[in-house]
């Protein structure tokens, strides 16, 4: 009897590698922060400093609580050929054919109102979502 316990955990352990008992998987991550993105979030550091996600593609900003610009973003896997080993997600911002691809960290999780993401140039920048 035993053996057998023994057995049918090793089997369920198994199972549990094989298939990724970690929780999301990168699509689903991604497809979560697709929709958790889009909104207006204010920057921490920069009050009257926003951005506009919306859900056709087009990130507004706002400096000084005045819109400034627009550009296309997507919340991708892959970024430029970069990708992570673990499940985080690029956001890709294109503007004049270049894109740039920030890290995010973390989108609204728990609807905590929080989003966090990493520049290109390894800047953390968090915002708060005011709608």
């Amino acid at each position: 009897m035993k053996n057998m316990k023994f057995t049918i955990v090793t089997i369920v352990l198994l199972v549990c590698m094989l298939t990724s008992c970690k929780g999301q998987s990168k699509l689903e991550t991604q497809q979560t922060y697709s929709t958790e993105i889009i909104g207006i979030w204010e920057n921490n550091s920069e009050a009257g400093h926003k951005l506009e996600f919306l859900s056709n593609g087009i990130l507004k900003i706002y400096s000084e609580n005045q819109y400034v610009g627009s550009m296309n973003y997507a919340v991708v896997i892959t970024c430029n050929g970069h990708t992570t080993s673990d499940n985080r997600i690029f956001l890709s911002l294109e503007e004049d054919g270049d894109i740039s691809c920030s890290t995010l960290e973390t989108v609204n999780e728990d609807n905590n109102n929080f989003l966090s993401m990493t520049t290109e140039q390894g800047k953390l920048e968090t915002y708060t979502k005011v709608n």
